[in-house]
């Protein structure tokens, strides 16, 4: 039994065969958008300026489609759409015409045709999903700059040929989206919470991009907006202190029972008040008990 789509060019033996290289075509296509779908929003803005600065068209191509991002994942939509539908429409009454003959010599008359289709579903099937979307997606994850680049031209094609189409298509969803009392999301959005920022330099951090030095220090910048003063400074009265005038051996039995690297040397003013004149590094007392070197002090901080 020959299937409507075969029909419409006449049936037979090449009509099958060139209805199932059409099938591949179009599993091609799908895989195609798919790809492009996700090297687009993948790769990063910093990295397309880079490559522009490098020059090459491909490159200006690729700029111009992430600033216009919802339009180009629009054209990615439609193309997977169109191929997915013309491979469900050509696909398997081709593999169906093609095996069809090959189960009538080992299946009753009244089961070859529904054995056919099922085993034409199942093998485009199988197709669309491995060679269409996986297979796809996964290169453009991890080759995203140079699946961008090799789709640069053509995308630009589809983008011009698509365009009608995309007006009325974002046009309408947008429309009733509004009705709804939504507003229309833009896929370009790029901004992210503290907790998403969180995640990211945990997830970057796990697989090696970051260091854990470097993630603390930015988490870091996140509780600086939560800090105050007192949780960061010691108040006056618990200050380690060590007077101007205090002779070596006491000042160096104060660095050796408290343990700090830095000291505040004090002194006296004129009128009797209590002034700060610097700070003493700890390894400065241990160069005078060692050559009787002489005592730095550091007048800031």
């Amino acid at each position: 039994m020959t299937t409507l789509p075969l029909q419409l060019f006449g049936g037979g033996p090449l009509v099958s065969v060139l209805g199932l290289l059409l099938a591949f075509f179009l599993v091609f296509l799908n895989g195609f958008f798919v790809a492009a779908e996700f090297a687009l929003v993948r790769i990063r803005p910093s990295r397309v300026s880079a490559l522009v600065d490098e020059g090459g068209r491909a490159a200006r191509l690729v700029r111009t489609e992430v600033r216009n991002l919802d339009d180009y994942l629009a054209v990615c939509q439609l193309g997977i759409t169109l191929s997915s539908l013309g491979l469900g429409w050509v696909g398997e009454p081709a593999v169906a015409a093609i095996i069809d003959p090959v189960l009538g010599a080992v299946l009753p008359e009244s089961l070859v045709h529904l054995v056919a289709v099922a085993l034409g579903f199942g093998f485009i099937t199988f197709l669309h999903v491995v060679f269409g979307e996986l297979a796809p997606k996964t290169f453009a994850i991890q080759e995203a700059e140079r699946i961008a680049l090799l789709v640069a031209l053509p995308m630009r094609i589809f983008y011009i040929l698509f365009k009608p189409g995309i007006v009325v298509f974002n046009g309408t969803a947008n429309y009733f989206t509004r009705l709804a009392g939504v507003s229309p999301a833009s896929e370009s959005d790029e901004s992210h919470t503290e907790d998403e920022i969180r995640v990211i330099l945990a997830r970057s951090q796990e697989q090696g991009h970051v260091d854990v030095d470097e993630v603390e220090m930015i988490e870091g910048v996140f509780e600086l907006g939560d800090t105050v003063v007192r949780e960061i400074m010691v108040p006056r009265p618990d200050v380690v202190t060590i007077d101007a005038d205090a002779p070596f051996a006491e000042v160096y039995s104060l660095a050796a029972a408290e343990n700090y690297t830095r000291y505040v040397v004090v002194g006296r003013d004129e009128d009797g008040g209590e002034e700060v004149r610097g700070f003493v590094h700890v390894k400065d007392l241990l160069r005078l008990a060692e050559f009787g070197a002489e005592i730095l002090i550091t007048n800031s901080y």
